[in-house]
């Protein structure tokens, strides 16, 4: 428990402090490191200057049937529409996606994967798909197995952004 990843008290401080040999907390700061290194890395092997949310995003909308609106993407993603806003007119100006305005409501915006944008995410596929083998070997399949399902856990405990 996360209690128990804090000292009840430090008489010399006077407050409550991490006591950071504890597991759970060692295991996050071991997550937000692998974050930002693979997120650093992913992003020098992706061509034509695409970034790792870039990435992720075309592969998002790969994924979906129908064009979602930014708002609906941006919580898929787990971001705010802002950032998801940013992104997709960083894609707009690079040919790589559509922004529409949304059949059901016209304030809203529905976005659509270009042909180019299709190409460049196919691209992306195959120069980062080496890299991530390599990484995935790494650990058995078993430990991936296991590990999803308790890292999705986390993700959906994360407090919502606003």
């Amino acid at each position: 428990m996360i209690v128990d990843c804090i000292m009840s008290f430090n008489e010399l401080k006077g407050g409550r402090q991490f006591n950071r040999e504890h597991p759970a907390l060692l295991s996050l700061f071991e997550m937000s490191l692998i974050a930002h290194q693979a997120d650093t890395y992913l992003g020098s092997v992706l061509p034509h200057g695409a970034t790792t949310s870039q990435f992720l995003t075309l592969q998002v909308l790969g994924d979906l049937e129908s064009p979602p609106t930014i708002s609906y993407l941006a919580e898929q993603m787990g971001v705010t529409q802002p950032t998801m806003s940013w992104t997709l007119h960083k894609l707009e100006k690079q040919g790589w996606v559509d922004l529409c305005a949304a059949s059901e409501d016209r304030r809203a915006k529905t976005v659509r994967m270009t042909q180019e944008g299709l190409s460049i995410k196919a691209q992306c596929e195959s120069e980062a798909l080496p890299h991530l083998e390599k990484l995935i070997a790494s650990l058995p399949e078993e430990s991936w197995s296991t590990l999803h399902p308790h890292l999705r856990k986390l993700r959906q405990n994360l407090p919502e952004r606003s």
